[in-house]
């Protein structure tokens, strides 16, 4: 029984140490370069349609996917629309800021998104929305946006100008610490049983 306590005691300690440790800033408008890379979950609304998908805060671009100045394409997106997976392979592509269309005046859009189908090469994309930019950095090289304090961004559909809404939020994944606490304590609770 003695020879429990100081597993006891050096388990305990350690549990302090990882619980008590500190905790990481709240995200800003913009990732960091030296944040670590999460997952943002996009959702736009308009009207009876809402479109979602997840990306990478830090996503990796083909070269043949950066346009220098323009923009920047993402494929193999997993996207979904009303609720249902669309099965194709999608890609979405941002604009930057600098982005403005024949004719199109809006104040506040100057980026914005595209989504579209491998199947039909962009021909008539699943949507194509103008609004600010979404990414800072070099479109070789992007850090999405994470726009506070709901994450939500108006957007305007490039062809009737109806205004929608964008929402970016981090995708919620198990925190370090509690996979630690289970491997920590897994093994002293089956050490236990044992004895």
């Amino acid at each position: 029984m003695n020879s429990r306590i100081p597993l006891l005691s050096f388990f305990v300690a350690l549990t302090l140490l990882v619980c008590i440790a500190p905790a990481p800033a709240q995200a800003t408008t913009f990732l960091s370069n030296t944040m670590a890379d999460i997952l943002l979950n996009y959702t736009i609304v308009q009207n009876s349609n809402t479109y979602s998908f997840d990306l990478s805060s830090k996503p990796v671009v083909a070269p043949d996917n950066a346009d220098p100045g323009f923009g920047f394409g993402v494929t193999s997106i997993d996207l979904t629309v009303n609720g249902v997976a669309d099965t194709t392979d999608n890609e979405v592509m941002f604009y930057e800021g600098g982005y403005t269309p024949m004719g199109h005046t809006i104040i506040g859009a100057g980026g914005g998104l595209l989504a579209c189908s491998s199947s039909n090469d962009c021909l008539t994309p699943l949507f194509d929305y103008l609004g600010p930019q979404l990414y800072t950095g070099s479109e070789n090289s992007p850090n999405m946006s994470l726009f506070p304090p709901k994450g939500e961004v108006t957007l305007y559909d490039y062809n009737t100008y109806k205004a929608s809404s964008l929402t970016i939020t981090p995708v919620n994944t198990p925190e370090p610490k509690t996979i630690v606490l289970l491997a920590l304590f897994l093994p002293l609770g089956l050490a236990f049983k044992r004895q």
